[in-house]
């Protein structure tokens, strides 16, 4: 008798079993739910700041505030995050972003905002560590970016529909209405973490296959060159993510006169087709590797902020921002993946939060710099700005191939033996 060929959605499902393995699912769920409450607030808290009457590096510094807490919080949780387990730090960041939010919305008062930014930061760091290692860990080597990849993806559909409905809520209902969304989002995340299954207390296993990163062999100790110098490049491409997301608001509310509901859907337009590309980004990624997929990322995120500094109106506001989703979705997976190739598996959170500080610690640079730079020489060089940092960040990829630790190597890219 003639072999059956395999049925078309056996081999569909085949294929998504192998993508998602069935303790990343839940993880996803609960990133994406509290990256909603979380873009709800998003683009239009620079908005509601510049109602009040604050200045641009006013408003960059208090951005700035909450990525410094971003930074401080994702260290320190990569850390504690590896003692509380995975379902304790989500409830833990779902929680508390929602106390955070629901106290902003009762304040005008500078100085209180400046501290609550701050707790929400520390609070909203919480999930990223114990997340992103549990999902690495989890994902096959061979498509390991493309798995990481889906927390991208939840991030970025999250975060259209969060700047979507913060955009229409404000224009329909005002402001307080956004705070009062974003707290109960939060609020729902955190319930949801106590409620569903399979979230895992501890780090996870590591899929079977592939070559390890040194751990079950050598002591647990963290490559810091090579982690130095990676956590260097991501704090140059997060400049742009920084500058963006604190200026493009301002950009084209203040300055081109869009209004709220626009400027969320500029985020959700843009948001939605990196997240329907994420997915086919990370696959490329894995057939790349990784060091070149995110000197991609780079080269994506400079074309981006160059483009912001020239864009007016909405369509090429629109089509600079997508083009900084899509560098975000190529360069994280792939940064990603390679830190747990890198990292013995003991110490992968920690070093996924200390990772998350490189990160953070670039962010915080855009609108703390691009504040300073707008007031004197206008919004061309704030982007331009965060466009140079891109350019120094791809300036470090070649060392990073030469800088994998004493004992790890590439995995090949997917389809090579």
């Amino acid at each position: 008798m003639a072999p059956t060929t395999p049925r078309p959605h056996h081999a569909l499902g085949a294929a998504w079993s192998a993508l998602v393995p069935p303790q990343v699912a839940p993880v996803i769920a609960v990133v994406g739910l509290v990256s909603l409450s979380t873009a709800t607030l998003g683009p239009v808290f620079p908005i509601y700041l510049a109602s009040l009457g604050l200045t641009a590096a006013t408003i960059g510094l208090i951005s700035s505030t909450f990525f410094v807490a971003l930074a401080v919080g994702e260290g320190s949780w990569g850390w504690l995050g590896q003692r509380l387990g995975l379902r304790r730090s989500l409830v833990l960041g779902g929680a508390l972003s929602g106390l955070a939010v629901l106290a902003l919305a009762g304040t005008q008062n500078v100085a209180a905002i400046y501290v609550l930014a701050a707790l929400r930061g520390i609070a909203f760091s919480a999930i990223f560590p114990a997340s992103r290692s549990h999902v690495a860990l989890a994902a096959a080597p061979q498509r390991r970016a493309a798995t990481i990849a889906l927390l991208g993806l939840a991030m970025a559909g999250s975060q259209g529909l969060g700047a979507l409905l913060g955009g229409f809520v404000a224009e329909a209902w005002g402001f307080r209405a956004v705070f009062a969304a974003s707290a109960a989002l939060a609020g729902v995340a955190t319930v949801v973490t106590l409620a569903l299954p399979g979230l895992a207390s501890g780090e996870g296993r590591r899929s079977p296959g592939g070559p390890e990163a040194p751990g079950a062999t050598a002591p647990a100790r963290l490559p810091w060159g090579p982690l130095a110098l990676q956590g260097a490049a991501a704090a140059c491409f997060f400049v742009a993510l920084g500058t963006s997301g604190t200026f493009l608001p301002v950009l084209a509310n203040t300055v081109q006169g869009l209004g709220p509901g626009q400027v969320g859907l500029i985020f959700t337009a843009s948001g939605l087709l990196a997240m329907l590309l994420t997915i086919p980004l990370g696959h490329l990624a894995d057939r790349l590797g990784r060091e070149r997929a995110m000197a991609l990322g780079l080269l994506a995120s400079g074309g981006s902020m160059a483009a912001l500094a020239f864009a007016v109106g909405f369509w090429p506001l629109l089509a600079s921002s997508a083009l900084g989703r899509l560098s975000h979705a190529l360069f994280s997976p792939a940064g990603t993946a390679r830190l747990s190739e890198i990292v013995p598996r003991q110490r992968l959170t920690a070093a996924m939060g200390l990772y998350g500080l490189g990160e953070d610690l670039g962010v915080i640079a855009g609108p703390a710099v691009g504040g300073l730079v707008w007031g004197p020489l206008g919004h061309r060089w704030t982007f331009l700005m965060a466009a140079l940092a891109s350019g120094a960040g791809l300036c470090l990829i070649p060392l990073l191939a030469r800088r994998r630790g004493p004992h790890q190597q590439a995995v090949p890219p997917a389809g090579h033996p």
